[in-house]
């Protein structure tokens, strides 16, 4: 299960597509005149613009889509919508997803803005089966934008709702929205030891993955500083792993000046290509995995 931010939805739609077709997404797919790539939604290139209906039009695309080319090799549900950015209401945005594949299931959780906000949806993490997933969701991908049926803040989360999903391996960030340095210790402290609580036996167990770096600057895309060392400290009392992207996707800053603005999306300055994504995966499974 991946918790967080859009840097984590585009790690979860890289590895869902390899884990239903066997294949990566290449950076090819990101290219104008493709039909675009699930490792960017404005790849589509529809309702860039920021009128409502352009905007939702555009979101709907992306989910139904990505949902579409998961689904037609495995098992994608999509309980997704977006009218704007970035509240806690079903109304404005939802996008939790779960991918069940042979032996088990891969899941992202939305989390974004602060520890306060309210992580919701339709389709329960703790449904064991895609039938059971998908029979509990009575809209099409981009269109769930009905009053959630469970809603709760990270904190309160990570100890109700997460215990229920059987879960063996969790990752979280959500640093470019807000960083738990910018927030008291004990609240991060309730979310770490309650996501370490909720972790079942037979897998690698929880991880937080340090904030990837921008194309520009030192900062997120929301102002904290890229190294948050109170997350780590957190993670060491909970005896949480650390997946330190931020080390790694730092050493971009050694490509020369073309490639190194050749590994991030051409249209923001947080986002990854493919490629990256694919590699970040690769740390990932080599972590969680036991071969």
């Amino acid at each position: 299960m991946l918790i967080g931010d859009s840097v984590s939805r585009y790690m979860y739609l890289t590895l869902a597509m390899f884990l239903s077709t066997g294949e990566w997404e290449t950076d090819e797919t990101l290219a104008d005149g493709s039909q675009g790539s699930i490792c960017h939604e404005r790849s589509f290139g529809v309702g860039r613009g920021k009128k409502p209906a352009m905007y939702r039009a555009h979101w709907r695309t992306y989910y139904s889509e990505t949902n579409r080319r998961i689904r037609g090799n495995g098992s994608e549900v999509c309980d997704c919508y977006r009218d704007r950015c970035c509240g806690d209401s079903a109304s404005e945005m939802t996008e939790n997803r779960y991918t069940y594949v042979a032996g088990g299931r891969l899941t992202f959780i939305n989390q974004m803005s602060s520890p306060s906000w309210h992580i919701h949806g339709h389709v329960t993490p703790a449904a064991a089966s895609w039938e059971a997933a998908s029979a509990s969701l009575d809209c099409t991908p981009g269109a769930c934008n009905a009053t959630s049926r469970w809603s709760e803040d990270l904190s309160t989360f990570v100890r109700s709702t997460l215990p229920k999903a059987n879960v063996t391996d969790i990752v979280m960030n959500w640093g470019h929205h807000w960083s738990p340095d910018m927030v008291p210790a004990r609240k991060t402290d309730a979310i770490f030891a309650g996501v370490a609580a909720a972790v079942r036996a037979g897998g690698a167990g929880a991880f937080w993955r340090t904030t990837t770096m921008l194309r520009n600057g030192k900062k997120t895309m929301h102002g904290a500083q890229l190294a948050q060392p109170e997350a780590l400290a957190a993670a060491r009392r909970h005896n949480i792993g650390v997946l330190d992207f931020l080390g790694v996707t730092r050493q971009l800053r050694a490509l020369v000046p073309q490639q190194h603005s050749a590994a991030f999306y051409q249209f923001d300055d947080v986002h990854y290509v493919c490629s990256v994504n694919r590699e970040l995966n690769y740390i990932l499974l080599n972590r969680i995995c036991v071969l």
